[in-house]
């Protein structure tokens, strides 16, 4: 829905995105073929195949515009993906990790040439639930995104560069019904661009009180 009738600015950065009525609906053929393997109580591998061909897929397209970016969404004809997504993950009484991989392949078979703005390579790693002490937790991710392909307003490919993105959130816990939190999102202060739509850093104090966490000694 927001493809058809989308207008949103970004003037800090200098584009806008604009939806187009016109669009028709996507339709797609896809398989798939999953492998799970438990290497032991603690440790998971997973990794997935994928192949999609999709028909009127909804992209978008660079048209000149005096003094900003201007992006329209559009219908492509006849769009093949496929990659893989791979995983790792350990679970330890402390905390959990997992590490990611990401591959994709994405092209116009009409016209023959990448997919704008899908990345083939993405890097993820993740550690949560790590518990500094009784009362302290920390969480921090990492993911890394390759160079992409774009098109500019004269239809002229160029490659868009890789980014590091990462985040960290730190926890504790003053009692069974109040917690505060101290979140750094972008802490690498990646650029933002049009496609991943990055924040600059922020940094981010939060106070939550659970009101169902009712010890049994409170309990009629």
């Amino acid at each position: 829905f927001k493809e058809l009738y989308l207008r949103f600015e970004n003037p800090a950065v200098g584009y806008i995105v604009e939806g187009s009525p016109d669009l028709k609906p996507e339709r797609s053929e896809q398989w798939q073929l999953s492998l799970d393997h438990l290497v032991n109580d603690k440790q998971n591998l997973s990794s997935t195949l994928f192949h999609n061909t999709i028909r009127d897929m909804i992209g978008t397209t660079a048209e000149p515009l005096v003094g900003t970016q201007y992006y329209r969404y559009k219908n492509l004809a006849k769009v093949r993906t496929r990659g893989i997504d791979s995983s790792w993950t350990l679970k330890e009484r402390l905390f959990q990790l997992q590490v990611s991989h990401h591959f994709l392949e994405a092209k116009d078979l009409l016209l023959q040439r990448d997919i704008e703005a899908r990345p083939r390579q993405r890097l993820g790693y993740r550690l949560s639930q790590l518990q500094l002490s009784d009362k302290i937790s920390l969480a921090h991710a990492v993911s890394f995104t390759g160079p992409q392909t774009l098109y500019d307003a004269e239809d002229k490919p160029y490659m868009a560069d890789s980014t590091v993105y990462g985040s960290a959130d730190l926890r504790y816990l003053a009692s069974p019904n109040w917690s505060g939190s101290f979140t750094v999102e972008n802490l690498t202060n990646a650029l933002e661009d049009r496609v991943l739509e990055i924040r600059s850093r922020s940094f981010i104090l939060g106070v939550s009180w659970n009101h169902t966490n009712i010890s049994e000694e409170g309990r009629p």
